[in-house]
């Protein structure tokens, strides 16, 4: 009895992630093509529109009308101030740059953790009508159908992504990385890099591709809370770059390794090296 109420109350916290998801996917259509830049964060190309804060604005009140006792963590606005076991995490418009530009490569994400454990992980593509939705124990599903992981158990068979590093490393670190992409390279049938993560990780679960590489800090929780559940649910493996068990403090600084489970271990031994 205890496993059928915590499986359906799992299912109801999954049920409002892809109902609101879909929702905010709306009204990041309507500013499709249309939605002004409201501000810059980091640097030029690290941007708000007003897409981002229509979004935000619409998910975390129906999370609030839904679940006044919860709290939550937005890209937006920060973390909430009250206290609870549960907590959302939320980016209402991940690949906000793409989003500007016209291209359809964006994604809504929405997670949900209990005393800091993932319990719930959403990433939906509004352009293309793609939830992919992942809760504890129950799996992964596209669109409501299961998907599983691949099964290539060989790094000459695997295809791998990984974030290649920035001009703003540090010199020394950014040859480090780069040496370690070229072994990497060297022992995949393809590498391809890349830094659309909320795209990567699905498409892991999805099985088709073998892993992904984040070796450093750029991406935020907000950004990887969901895809990590959505591929650990898929039969996959997610570390941080030292194999450490991935947690919101030590992946900006260890990194993420995604993969299908099958070739951890050997891609963690060379980013080890």
């Amino acid at each position: 009895m205890m496993k059928i109420s915590i499986t359906k109350e799992l299912n109801a916290f999954r049920s409002f992630a892809e109902h609101t998801a879909i929702e905010a996917g709306k009204i990041l259509l309507q500013y499709r093509g249309k939605a002004r830049i409201l501000r810059s964060k980091k640097d030029f190309g690290d941007i708000v529109t007003e897409a981002d804060e229509a979004s935000e604005k619409y998910i975390i009140s129906n999370l609030l009308k839904t679940f006044p006792s919860h709290t939550f963590l937005s890209e937006e606005s920060g973390q909430a101030q009250k206290k609870s076991d549960y907590r959302w995490v939320i980016d209402p418009l991940d690949g906000t740059k793409e989003f500007a530009k016209g291209v359809p490569m964006f994604a809504i994400n929405i997670a949900l953790e209990y005393k800091g454990e993932l319990l719930v992980g959403i990433t939906y593509f509004p352009v293309m009508n793609e939830m992919y939705s992942s809760a504890r124990d129950l799996g992964t599903t596209l669109n409501g159908h299961k998907i599983h992981v691949s099964d290539i158990n060989t790094l000459e068979k695997s295809v791998v992504y990984a974030h290649a590093p920035q001009r703003t490393e540090p010199q020394d670190n950014f040859n480090r990385l780069w040496n370690k992409l070229k072994s990497i390279g060297l022992c995949v049938y393809r590498l391809k890099t890349g830094s659309s993560e909320q795209f990567f990780c699905p498409w892991i679960a999805l099985g088709a591709y073998e892993a992904y590489w984040l070796p450093v800090n750029y991406p935020s929780w907000w950004d990887m809370a969901s895809l990590i559940l959505i591929v650990q649910e898929a039969g996959g493996k997610v570390t941080t770059g030292k194999g450490n068990l991935v947690t919101e403090q030590n992946f900006k600084t260890e990194g993420i390794l995604a993969s299908n489970g099958k070739i951890h271990e050997k891609l963690l031994n060379i980013i080890q090296l």
